[in-house]
């Protein structure tokens, strides 16, 4: 699991990813360094349609910035 921020900003939104290991090591990253990540989010409801999990699962390394739509998931703490 890493946390992700969508900015630079002290209080940018941050995002918990799900990364596999393997992948995450072959990535050689460092704190603070500047990533572009797509992933597949995942939403489990719960009987009243209540966000009851919010996922993000890591798919590969975006080529560059992609517009990012969080405007129906709150971010993780």
């Amino acid at each position: 699991m890493v946390k992700v921020k969508s900015g630079l900003a002290q209080n940018a939104a941050a995002y918990d990813v799900r990364v596999e290991p393997e992948q995450l090591y072959r990535m050689r990253l460092a704190l603070g360094d500047n990533v572009h990540f797509r992933v597949r989010y995942r939403r489990k409801l719960d009987a009243v349609g209540r966000t009851r999990v919010s996922e993000y699962h890591f798919l590969d390394m975006a080529a560059e910035e992609l517009t990012l739509d969080a405007a129906n998931d709150p971010p993780t703490a």
